[in-house]
């Protein structure tokens, strides 16, 4: 009894002492185990504002029933928003943080626009599934407001 526990003792400290072994490569006739996304190969640089642009017109226009002329008016105020979104991101590691106040009054802009845009029926919709901005915290007491900009 003593000489098999003696063995397994022996094999455990073996084991422990071989470097691990990588796994073996995938087999030629296998399955690839990443392949590439076909998405990735098409898609456009990072800091491109047009396909986010793109992509937010096409979901209104499915969720909203846009005609092609709504369509493009959408589309026009989603570019110009985003390029403001991709500037104010776009600052250097370390930088200045983006400018909170810009990028809401460039949606404020953009939701002007989406008001002359859209029907009366289409805005209410628009206005239910848009994310709403929760008011600012309230001050502590005896601290001044902040200075207008």
């Amino acid at each position: 009894m003593l000489l098999s526990l003696a063995f397994v003792g022996r094999a455990q400290d073996e084991n422990q002492a071989r470097p691990s072994t990588p796994p073996p490569p995938p087999s030629v006739t296998g399955a690839v185990a990443n392949p590439p996304s076909p998405i990735r190969a098409t898609t456009h640089p990072p800091h491109d504002p047009v396909p986010v642009a793109e992509r937010r017109a096409k979901e209104m226009q499915t969720r909203l029933g846009l005609s092609p002329e709504q369509y493009k008016g959408i589309y026009d105020a989603e570019l110009e928003f985003t390029k403001v979104i991709f500037q104010q991101r776009s600052a250097q590691p370390g930088g200045p943080r983006p400018d909170r106040d810009k990028i809401m009054k460039a949606n404020e802009v953009k939701d002007a626009k989406y008001k002359t845009i859209l029907t009366p029926e289409q805005w209410e919709k628009y206005d239910a599934m848009r994310p709403k901005t929760p008011p600012p915290p309230p001050l502590a007491p005896g601290t001044p407001p902040p200075a207008a900009k």
